[in-house]
């Protein structure tokens, strides 16, 4: 009886012909649909090495494939990035067989802001072409995601201060010992001025902190008198509160990190990070088509600039914007409804009278009647000013509505699923670039990824190309 037959494998012979990158991939895999997608995206605002000297450099489209395949099967890091195009066929098959160091990766798209902005724009008009492009109504929120910096180098003014003063004494005696050190044996003298060096440098980055936040408290206090004066034009809802001009107690920066700010969560502890900002197209399959990050801890003030933000081919056929109650604010509700002709569909926050007439507590029995002349006025409780009053009673009438609360229902199930597959499925909980610039362009990089991903399981590439 014959024995079982194997297949040989065989590691050792060589290829006898040319490999054909395009057989090792599938036809509906992720990297074809990329490929298509890239290949539309004008990559003249990509930033290369104009003067031709050097090595060849890594053409533009190879690179931002790679990044967006990454990106969207949940690969961010640039030195696991370099290790897929060795070990991962789909990568391989985008960076065509070359090998891009993570140094390379990290710098191109640190410097390339521009270029992942106008291809998550590519990718919203390719949606168009493709039979999404009916957007009617825009559904906003925001999520709070973990900045890349250590929560333990998070200092207020005082603390900075007091972090400068321990630096110099510790310069101090380090200068000391340089100077007892000359007739040391080298090895002793060469440690010495290494170390000075080091605390120099951190003096010298404590003492920009505490400059970055003197002026970053004086130019927020400055905006907000700004607002203050423009309230005060036409005073609709609460007039915003001053803010001081020096740094107080609350007022805080990260050395790692100084764009960051705490942002508070409910019912969890608060998270030093950025707020990030997503619009999903609520007819579109959930099309991400435009994403912004900011450094207010909450979103009242973040409805006008995102609607700005929204590409003229999506602005032009909208008609309303859906949000929750945390975007409630008169004043930019109220300049979208009048600049831009949009309905804006948003609960309003219950009013201070409101929330005392829940909270308070039960009247007590009625006491015996005084003489008149002994009675005491009432006290009117403090309400908003009327434009203010009319706003918030239109908001209610009109998320309470019955076609309000279908609208908002939808918003449940598009905008904020967004989110959850971009945290549980793609694994993105953090920011692995600093600075706000950078982080935004990351986080357009994730909303450009989204898409590619969720239009590549909609669509096949024959249709792709077709568009």
């Amino acid at each position: 009886m014959a024995g079982p037959h194997f297949v040989n494998i065989d590691r050792d012979t060589p290829l006898l012909l040319p490999v054909d990158l395009r057989e090792w991939i599938e036809e509906d895999d992720l990297a074809r649909f990329v490929l298509e997608a890239v290949a539309a995206v004008d990559v003249s605002t990509a930033v290369i090495n104009t003067r031709g000297c050097g090595s060849a450099q890594y053409p533009p489209c190879m690179m931002l494939a790679v990044l967006l395949y990454c990106y969207a099967t949940g690969i961010f890091s640039s030195r696991q990035i370099e290790r897929l195009t060795h070990q991962h066929l789909s990568v391989r098959y985008l960076a065509g067989n070359e090998h891009p160091d993570h140094d390379t990766i990290c710098k191109f798209r640190r410097e390339n802001g521009a270029l992942i902005k106008a291809t998550l724009g590519e990718v919203v008009r390719l949606a168009g072409r493709l039979g999404l492009g009916r957007v009617g109504t825009i559904c906003l929120d925001g999520t709070k995601l973990v900045a890349d910096a250590s929560t333990r180098r998070t200092f207020n003014d005082e603390e900075l201060r007091a972090e400068e003063a321990r630096l110099d004494l510790q310069i101090d005696e380090l200068l000391a010992q340089a100077a007892a050190a000359d007739a040391q044996p080298e090895p002793e003298a060469a440690r010495l001025p290494a170390a000075l060096r080091s605390r120099e440098r951190l003096r010298e980055q404590v003492r920009q902190a505490r400059e970055a936040l003197a002026a970053e408290v004086k130019e927020r206090a400055q905006a907000r008198a700004a607002e203050r004066a423009e309230w005060k034009k036409d005073p609709i809802g609460e007039c915003p509160r001053a803010l001081a001009e020096q740094p107080q107690a609350s007022d805080r920066i990260n050395l790692t990190d100084p764009d960051g700010t705490w942002i508070a969560r409910q019912g969890q502890p608060p998270v030093f990070g950025y707020n990030a900002q997503l619009a999903v197209s609520a007819e579109a399959h959930a099309i991400i088509v435009a994403a912004e990050v900011c450094t207010q801890p909450n979103d009242r003030q973040q409805l006008r600039p995102m609607m700005e933000k929204l590409p003229l081919a999506v602005r032009a056929p909208l008609e309303r914007v859906v949000v929750d109650t945390g975007y409630d604010h008169c004043g930019q509700i109220l300049a979208v409804e009048t600049t831009l002709g949009l309905e804006v569909i948003c609960p309003p926050q219950k009013s201070a009278a409101e929330k005392a007439i829940e909270t308070a507590t039960p009247p007590a029995p009625p006491a015996p009647p005084e003489p008149a002349a002994k009675a005491q006025p009432k006290k009117k409780p403090q309400s908003y000013r009327q434009a203010g009053q009319r706003v918030r009673a239109r908001m209610k009438e009109q998320s309470e509505s019955e076609e309000g609360r279908a609208w908002l229902k939808v918003r449940r199930t598009t905008v904020e699923p967004v989110f959850g597959l971009i945290k549980s499925v793609l694994g993105f909980r953090r920011f692995h670039l600093r600075g706000l610039a950078k982080v935004n362009l990351e986080w357009q990089l994730v909303a450009t990824a989204f898409n590619c991903r969720r239009l590549s399981r909609l669509f096949t590439p024959e249709e792709l190309r077709a568009a």
